[in-house]
């Protein structure tokens, strides 16, 4: 068996518009779904300088809800934690997916569960 894939978009270095973001992450999506190994998709949005979340994360998490019925199950970076029972059942979601995959809690990702098998 093949393992899943974790792809990783980065949003944020350098910064995209908000239209950018939304093309970019609607191309992705496309084809992560049409690929079917596809399992987790990590996207580095940043937090903003601001200190109160940026542009590009509250698009992220916009864009993220308006499509919240494709995904298995989305989390927020800063929900990560190893100890989480969310996380734990997100990883069995994602097949063989490792906790190092994850990089930690950081405000400035979200992580999405596609659909499997």
């Amino acid at each position: 068996m093949t393992p899943p894939v974790v792809v990783t978009i980065d949003v944020a270095h350098p910064p995209m518009s908000a239209d950018a973001v939304e093309t970019n992450l609607d191309d992705l999506l496309r084809r992560a779904l049409l690929s079917g190994r596809t399992r987790v998709v990590r996207i580095i949005h940043g937090y903003g300088s601001g200190g109160k979340g940026g542009t590009l994360k509250t698009t992220v998490r916009n864009w993220v809800y308006r499509r919240r019925e494709r995904f298995e199950m989305v989390m927020a970076g800063e929900e990560y934690s190893p100890f989480d029972n969310k996380l734990q059942d997100f990883l069995k979601g994602a097949g063989d997916v490792k906790l190092a995959d994850f990089s930690g809690a950081n405000e400035g990702m979200t992580f999405l569960l596609l659909p499997g098998d």
